[in-house]
């Protein structure tokens, strides 16, 4: 699978510079946004993107309906596997 270039939103937190990865036509989504819509969009059962990402089921369907966030390690996995990637923008 190919890797997609997404752009990312920046935030100032406490002098610290976090990056988050968002789709290129929303400035506006986060990384969970973009995560969400890859899960429904591959309309793979959870049983499935488990075995495929080794990411555990039960925190597949929690993420994916919004109801717990995700570990960072998980979603490296998930995005790893729909090609996703964050990219560091130039400064404004």
């Amino acid at each position: 699978m190919t890797k997609t270039a997404v752009s990312e939103l920046t935030t100032q937190d406490q002098g610290c510079r976090n990056y988050y990865m968002a789709a290129k036509r929303k400035t506006d989504e986060t990384i969970s946004d973009v995560l969400r819509e890859a899960i429904a969009e591959s309309e793979l059962s959870f049983k499935a993107l488990e075995r495929e990402t080794g990411v555990i089921r039960q925190s597949l369907m929690k993420f994916a309906t919004g109801e717990h966030t995700i570990r960072l390690d998980a979603a490296d996995k998930l995005a790893d596997y729909f090609g996703l990637e964050v990219v560091k923008r130039k400064a404004r």
